[in-house]
């Protein structure tokens, strides 16, 4: 049953874009305040408790890492000026006089804490551990220095990097094994980093505040003050930025784009992000929940019936009707120019239905067979009706395909 990560995505590949839509400002009408409207309010202020988005996107806003990546991915220096590799060895400068939100200094050994206490956040339903693997020992031989020790050479070391923002380890020390817990950070208690802005509340449901960070080592923000304001609906989010009661709105309705266009004094900002959307077909055993007509057996082990699945798509189209052009076919895992990603694997395969057919036929299904495609719905922009039109197009090879939401 194609529904979750499992062991080969395998199928249809689909970039999404990121979708922002904002008021224009100019000059002397400048707002010192910005009210954003997120599409789903984060589950935690713990910068190391849930790597979810919503969570990570605003706690890069309270937090810097020591490395940061570019608008491609690309790795570029942040709280660390510069690192090298010796083997398994590698060593990290820390940039000079920067202060947390508190005016204290970040040093080495706030880099050590954080790392730290990642394993020993508790209940964690995503953990941040992912990190640091490979990860053997880690060092502060002076206060601007950290040394990690990897179990092998690993160069996707500093990429890792780019996931653990840095904590103060005087602001988020506690009695608990890991410090401050997960709940005195939501409330703010020791909720302090070297990012543009810091914390000032959260209304769950409602509301959460940020202000401008008078220490921040970097260029300062625009804004005096961020107010987030979870609206999950996204018709709802497109009225309250019509309406002015909102001055940015994530993802709003992909029909509602062109209209969104027109609007004199809005701008419309789209880009390709990392979100890689895909089937991930089920290969674990002989046997697969959600697939009959197959004589108990599990299709999705022959190669020839995954290429069928494949070819039946029609990821163009996908692009085009289904997601209001703010997506691309994926030809690989990130789109390039990302870091990772190759320049010679830039076209999408194409849609061959008749091979597909051929293939099944090939495989020992000449009339298909009967499958439940599980989907999330509203998680992703518009991944129910991707789901359903790949159903549609599954169909057609003869792979009678619902749909589970």
């Amino acid at each position: 049953m194609p529904r979750h990560l499992n062991r080969r995505p395998t199928g249809i590949r689909l970039l999404a874009a990121t979708v922002l839509v904002g008021a224009a400002f100019s000059g002397s009408a400048l707002a010192r305040d910005l009210v954003v409207a997120l599409k789903t309010e984060p589950t935690s202020m713990d910068p190391q408790y849930h790597a979810l988005t919503p969570n990570i996107q605003l706690s890069q806003t309270l937090f810097d890492p020591m490395v940061c990546v570019d608008a491609d991915l690309k790795p570029e220096p942040c709280l660390a000026e510069s690192w090298k590799a010796e083997g398994n060895v590698w060593t990290f400068k820390l940039r000079p006089n920067v202060k947390f939100s508190d005016g204290s200094p970040m040093t080495s050994a706030d880099v050590l804490f954080t790392f730290d206490r990642v394993p020993k956040v508790p209940n964690s339903p995503s953990s941040f551990k992912i990190y640091l693997q490979k990860v053997e020992k880690i060092e502060a031989p002076d206060a601007l220095t950290v040394r990690i020790t990897t179990t092998e050479p690993y160069p996707l070391l500093p990429i890792n990097m780019v996931g653990l923002p840095i904590m103060s380890a005087k602001a988020a020390a506690g009695s608990a094994p890991e410090g401050k817990t997960t709940t005195e950070l939501n409330a703010g208690t020791g909720l302090v980093g070297t990012g543009p802005y810091k914390f000032v509340s959260w209304k769950r449901g409602s509301e959460i505040i940020f202000e401008r960070n008078p220490n921040y080592w970097g260029k300062a923000p625009a804004w005096d003050k961020v107010i987030y304001r979870p609206i999950s609906n996204p018709a709802a989010r497109t009225a309250a930025l019509l309406a002015g009661d909102v001055d940015l709105a994530e993802d709003p309705p992909t029909d509602d784009l062109e209209r969104l266009k027109k609007e004199p004094k809005l701008t419309v900002e789209t880009k390709a992000s990392n979100r890689i959307i895909y089937v991930a077909l089920d290969q674990n055993g002989e046997t697969t929940p959600g697939i009959t007509d197959t004589n108990g057996k599990n299709p999705l082990l022959d190669k020839r019936v995954r290429e069928a699945l494949s070819l039946a798509i029609d990821r163009s189209a996908l692009v085009s009707r289904t997601m209001g052009g703010v997506a691309s076919p994926a030809a690989q895992l990130l789109p390039y120019p990302m870091f990772g990603a190759s320049k010679n694997l830039t076209t999408a395969a194409k849609p061959n239905p008749e091979k597909a057919k051929a293939l099944l036929k090939e495989a020992g299904y000449p009339n298909g067979f009967t499958l439940v495609l599980g989907t999330p719905n509203g998680r992703y922009i518009n991944d129910s009706k991707v789901a359903q039109t790949l159903a549609a197009m599954w169909t057609r090879i003869g792979v009678k395909t619902s749909i589970d939401a």
